[in-house]
């Protein structure tokens, strides 16, 4: 059965957008997803230690921020899960040897098209499923892709990872499910564990899933990747204020506060977080508040786990196995193909 034969009209959350024969959209209302961010912002910043979540970095100028990082010298996870992906494409698609691709969190696409090229080297077409929350940024990469790609059709769900997983668990052609860039990191332990779960409860038992870790490693490699010299990262990191800016008509001064991230070693995490230069005060019409801000306070807006073997063994048990795990000559991060405990 093809997705655009599930009857998403009669979920409330989506509507069908068909804009050709090779790409379509299923869309959560936006009214849906301007509430989503406002009750995030409002729950975060109201918290004692206060917090953003790490995925609404990803608007259209994060996206182009991050694209800026993944290019720098100290930010090495882009290019090492590249390199693993370019030297055994073609070995991961033979084990999948599947149907469909479904990716969480595409992005740019740039790693999904090493997937696809090896993908579309064995078949004739190749039907594609970005799950994201910004309709900008999969529309503008969907596109570029059916422009590169002739064999190529999209329906791309703008929904969070469950909602979009529910919709393309009710196709029951074999799937090859992506979570790159080492997004797992942005969870807390116990939380991973339950995304993990999550992803098995909406595939089948033949579907196969492809994770990006990145690994343990020495403090300054990671304080370095997190801290640029050209201080892109801050820029990134300060934009989730400038998107509430713009979404919620927040009253951010983005020159009150300073990007800082560290590596925390009792965690196993990198920490970033926006931090209050002077005591002063916020109005966000969006939701309704002003938020006071200490000198010195902190908005936590991610972390980053780095990952032990064991940890990832403990963290699928039960739910997953290990078919095959590829890194590079350093041990730096893992490419890993996982099959569902039947």
């Amino acid at each position: 059965m093809d997705i655009s034969d599930i009857n998403i009209e009669s979920r409330q959350s989506f509507r069908k957008k068909v804009i050709n024969d090779r790409l379509q959209f299923y869309l959560t209302p936006q009214d849906h997803v301007r509430n989503t961010f406002a009750n995030m912002v409002k729950t975060g910043l109201n918290s004692k230690r206060k917090f953003l979540l790490p995925q609404y970095f990803y608007d259209e100028r994060g996206a182009r921020l991050f694209e800026q990082i993944s290019k720098l010298p100290e930010y090495y996870l882009t290019r090492i899960e590249t390199s693993i992906l370019e030297s055994y494409s073609d070995e991961i698609v033979e084990m999948y040897n599947g149907g469909m691709l479904v990716e969480l969190g595409s992005g740019n696409s740039r790693k999904t098209r090493i997937i696809m090229n090896a993908l579309l080297s064995k078949r004739g077409s190749l039907q594609y499923f970005p799950i994201d929350i910004s309709y900008e940024m999969l529309k503008e990469s969907s596109e570029t892709l059916l422009d590169e790609y002739q064999d190529l059709s999209i329906s791309a769900v703008i929904a969070e990872y469950d909602e979009g997983l529910s919709v393309i668990q009710k196709n029951t052609s074999r799937k090859l499910v992506l979570f790159l860039g080492s997004s797992l990191g942005n969870f807390e332990p116990a939380a991973a564990k339950e995304f993990i779960q999550m992803i098995r409860s909406h595939i089948q038992d033949q579907d196969m899933v492809l994770i990006g870790f990145d690994m343990h490693k020495d403090s300054s490699i990671l304080n370095a990747a997190y801290n640029d010299s050209q201080g892109i990262t801050a820029r990134f990191n300060l934009n989730i204020l400038a998107r509430i800016n713009r979404e919620l008509d927040g009253g951010f001064n983005l020159r009150k506060f300073e990007h800082r991230a560290f590596y925390k070693e009792a965690k196993g995490r990198v920490e970033m977080h926006l931090v209050s230069k002077e005591e002063h005060e916020v109005n966000i019409k969006g939701i309704g508040e002003t938020i006071t801000f200490k000198q010195d306070e902190s908005i936590h807006t991610e972390n980053s786990y780095k990952f032990t073997f064991e940890q990832i063994e403990s963290m699928i048990e039960g739910d997953f196995q290990i078919v095959k795990n590829w890194t590079d000559k350093k041990g730096w991060y893992s490419v890993i193909l996982l099959a569902p405990v039947r």
